[in-house]
């Protein structure tokens, strides 16, 4: 793992796996967890995620702060389906955009906030 990590924001083309079997986070807070999901980035870049239980899976069109890489231990998780350590970023919202489209460019173009007003 880089050292030198810097924090970065990525957009998020589509989710390939989420640590829910539906995609979608439980409602129960008794059914939530911690886990790993898996994105591709507008970019390309195919990410694992370090989610919180509060987080949801992410979406395409948001905007992530990726703020720390990790090695995590699956197991200390009760991670079932990995074993080992994980390589993977910690992260958070930045923001609620439109899903990539061809032409746009990352870090151009508007994105909406959360009531729908233009950012």
């Amino acid at each position: 793992m880089d050292k030198q990590f810097k924090p970065r924001i990525v957009r998020i083309e589509e989710a390939l796996e989420s640590r829910y079997s539906a995609g979608i986070r439980p409602l129960s807070w008794d059914d939530r967890r911690a886990g790993f999901d898996k994105v591709r980035t507008a970019d390309g870049e195919e990410l694992t995620l370090l989610s919180g239980g509060q987080q949801s899976t992410p979406q395409p069109g948001w905007e992530i702060l990726l703020t720390a890489e990790e090695a995590v231990d699956a197991t200390e998780l009760n991670i079932p389906s990995e074993r080992g350590k994980i390589a993977c970023y910690a992260w958070t919202l930045y923001g609620l955009g439109t899903p990539h489209r061809e032409g746009h460019r990352e870090g151009h173009g508007e994105s909406h906030g959360v009531n729908g007003t233009q950012n």
